[in-house]
């Protein structure tokens, strides 16, 4: 019992004792004693780890599965626990990718690969191994901390904040002073073989509690555990004829048959996935497994999800992709639904507006190197091709929405924030003539621009109206490249 009672009272008083903040200049030597490794040095070789993901602060679990990882490179799947959708996103040391719940992976490139890649630096703890310059104290929570900025082009830059008793990161912002602001609050650290590493943290952006359990260091990972998951849906025929589409309402509208029942569907290059019409789901005899809530056209929709057995589109036949149907109508003369991300993400699209044609090909018997153009790389991070834009001299991501009848969506605020030039238009849309759009290396004068809620401070719709400008367009997502192709006169 004394030395039980000894052993207390020395808790109790190195707790009573104030210990020393560590100096700027020592809080990495600090932070690297605290994690009990550093990366590369080989005592962490490999990670696996189970995933939950709450809103907010609270309990309610939006999502769950598993990561795996060496070093940097990674895979994280991920089941949503309402519509039971499952997908994946990793890193194979070259690239990020992107798998969405039919197995279609796509290369991640951009603004996208920029977020992903400083959220891996940081859950690694690479950025231990890299650069610190010196912000200042501050504090977060009642943690008196350094602010440390690490900068390494073409990232982002990334300011950790350092416990200065302790050594552990208590907070992480991505782009601090950019537009891709994003907070992360570090708020647990597991403990395996001895080191320490991040198992729970909060995303501002996401409103969500991301908590690892299940922690477990050096486990063996193959080669398949860490590449894109398997294909589930699957072109059965695909590469036939081009086959015409119709313009209508500033929409492109395409026949289709789902389990052999004829429709009309809207293409939207910016929806991320496939969209069923709620009358049409019942005489296709689509059964539900699952349901989301979600947002369409700025409106609230209680959606089921399940799988069509057949999307057959002018004799391109998908089999067994998962859908999202019960939603009123897009277009009452497009009354049934959305053909999205799913019918471009495996495949090559080439729409072609000079002859109104449609044309859908397997991307590996195309080459899209050899077509004349203007090639750009494409952000598919969000399910749907944004590209870089410019707005008079000032730069944005332009996502490209062929389901959209605006000529170009800007958000709220971005006109008194920049100081963009518009003028009233002649029609009754409430909608103004903007100064001039460059995309595409092509500049355009006083295109109709209408505003919507904001959606980010450099980012723009552009819609099929503008789109059409140019004869031809491809979509190549599994190299997540666009090819443009100008008409032989452009409009300036």
């Amino acid at each position: 019992m004394r030395g039980s009672r000894a052993l207390l009272g020395a808790l109790a008083l190195m707790f009573a004792v104030p210990i020393a903040r560590a100096p700027g200049a020592d809080l990495l030597v600090l932070h690297t004693g605290f994690a009990g490794f550093t990366y590369g040095d080989g005592r962490l070789h490999s990670l696996t780890e189970s995933e939950v993901v709450t809103r907010g602060g609270k309990s309610d679990v939006i999502s769950q599965g598993q990561i795996r990882r060496i070093g940097i490179v990674y895979r994280r799947d991920i089941v949503n626990m309402q519509s039971r959708f499952a997908t994946s996103t990793g890193f194979n040391g070259e690239h990020f990718w992107f798998s969405n719940p039919n197995g279609f992976a796509v290369p991640i490139a951009g603004d996208s690969a920029k977020r992903l890649l400083a959220e891996d630096l940081i859950l690694t703890d690479a950025i231990a191994t890299m650069p610190w310059t010196a912000r200042g104290p501050d504090t977060v929570d009642t943690h008196s901390v350094g602010v440390y900025r690490i900068a390494k082009e073409p990232g982002l830059p990334i300011d950790i904040y350092v416990d200065d008793r302790t050594g552990a990161y208590r907070r992480a912002v991505i782009d601090p002073d950019g537009d891709h602001r994003v907070v992360l609050d570090i708020l647990q650290y597991a403990t395996v073989n001895g080191m320490k590493v991040i198992s729970q943290w909060r995303s501002g952006d996401e409103d969500a509690t991301h908590t690892l359990n299940d922690v477990s260091a050096n486990a063996v990972i193959s080669d398949p555990d860490l590449s894109p998951p398997p294909q589930i849906a699957q072109w059965q025929s695909i590469g036939a004829p081009a086959f015409p589409f119709k313009t209508t309402r500033n929409r492109i509208a395409v026949e289709a048959k789902v389990n052999g029942v004829q429709g009309l569907f809207v293409l939207g290059s910016g929806f991320a996935g496939t969209m069923i019409s709620g009358r049409f789901a019942h005489r296709a005899g689509l059964n539900a497994n699952g349901r989301v809530e979600a947002t369409y056209g700025g409106f609230p929709e209680s959606l089921e999800t399940g799988t069509a057995e057949t999307i057959d589109i002018a004799g391109n036949v998908l089999r067994g992709a998962s859908v999202y149907f019960g939603f009123q109508n897009v277009d009452t003369r497009i009354p049934d639904g959305v053909l999205g991300y799913d019918l471009f993400a495996h495949s090559v699209v080439t729409l072609d507006f000079a002859k109104s044609t449609m044309r859908i090909e397997d991307p590996a018997l195309v080459n899209t190197d050899g077509i004349g153009g203007i090639h750009m790389l494409a952000d598919l991070g969000r399910g749907a091709p944004a590209v870089p834009a410019r707005i008079q001299d000032f730069e944005v991501n332009a996502l490209l929405d062929t389901s959209v009848p605006d000529p170009v969506v800007i958000p709220y605020g971005m006109v008194e924030r920049h100081g963009l030039k518009l003028a009233p238009s002649n029609d009754s849309s409430g909608c103004w003539l903007l100064d001039v759009v460059t995309l595409a290396s092509i500049s355009y004068t006083r295109p109709l621009t209408c505003m919507a809620t904001d959606f980010g401070d450099r980012q723009v719709v552009v819609g099929l109206p503008f789109l059409d400008n140019f004869a031809q367009i491809v979509f190549d997502y599994s190299r997540a490249g666009i090819v443009f192709v100008p008409k032989s006169t452009d409009p300036k």
